[in-house]
Formats: structure tokens, C-alpha cells, sequence
């Protein structure tokens, strides 16, 4: 997997870099596997609400793109809902792709059965 992260308005942290690498490809354990992983951590003040940071992530899969967005005050925080974000997603499109191939096959094999009644 090619896992490719940009840090904005942050500095570069290799603590941090290796956490956001591991979470990524820990999900290929859930769907097919990863073919890229475009990553990117921010780092925000607002005026208001304080420090805030967001991660994004865009994954290429075979067959799907997966886009999720999270926001938290704290990096790691950010980090761990993008990853729940984006499991839960991969998730339900491997329960998705599975039902369709059980789907196909059963139709598969009724038309088997048609065709030996015959």
C-alpha cells in the first residue's frame, strides 16, 4: 500500500506520522486490499473553539474510493475517529460485496436447477 500523508500548518511528527501509518494499514484486515492512502492532519486555531485538528484520509481500493473527514482537539483523537470512520465504512461495503456474490451465485444455481429439471 502506498500511504502518503501531508501535514498542514503542524509540524512534521514522527511519533505522530508512525501512529497515522499504523491505524492505515491495520484496515486492510476489514475490506480488499489498499491500494493508496492519501492522508492529511491539520492544525487549526479558531478563535472560538481553540485548537482544533482535522484528518482526512482518501482510500483507493480495487473496485472504491473511500473519502471520511474528522475533527477533535487533540491529534490523536482526530486520528482514531478518522480510523473508526473509515472501518465502519470499508465494513459495510465488504458485507455489501459479499451479499452481492452470494446473490450472484444463488441465481447461478437456480438456473442449474432449471435447466436439469428439464
Amino acid at each position: 500500500m502506498n500511504i502518503n500523508i501531508t501535514w498542514q500548518h503542524l509540524d512534521k511528527s514522527e511519533v505522530l506520522d508512525d501512529y497515522f501509518r499504523h491505524k492505515v494499514e491495520h484496515l486492510e484486515h476489514y475490506d480488499n486490499p489498499i491500494i493508496s492512502a492519501e492522508l492529511s492532519l491539520q492544525h487549526d486555531a479558531h478563535h472560538r473553539k481553540g485548537d482544533i485538528y482535522s484528518a482526512e484520509a482518501r482510500l483507493v481500493l480495487p473496485n472504491k474510493k473511500v473519502f471520511a473527514k474528522e475533527q477533535a482537539e487533540h491529534p490523536n483523537e482526530a486520528i482514531d475517529l478518522l480510523i473508526e470512520t473509515l472501518r465502519i465504512q470499508l465494513t459495510k461495503h465488504s458485507q455489501k460485496s459479499e451479499s452481492q456474490d452470494t446473490g450472484k451465485r444463488s441465481l447461478r444455481d437456480k438456473l442449474r436447477l432449471k435447466r436439469i429439471k428439464r
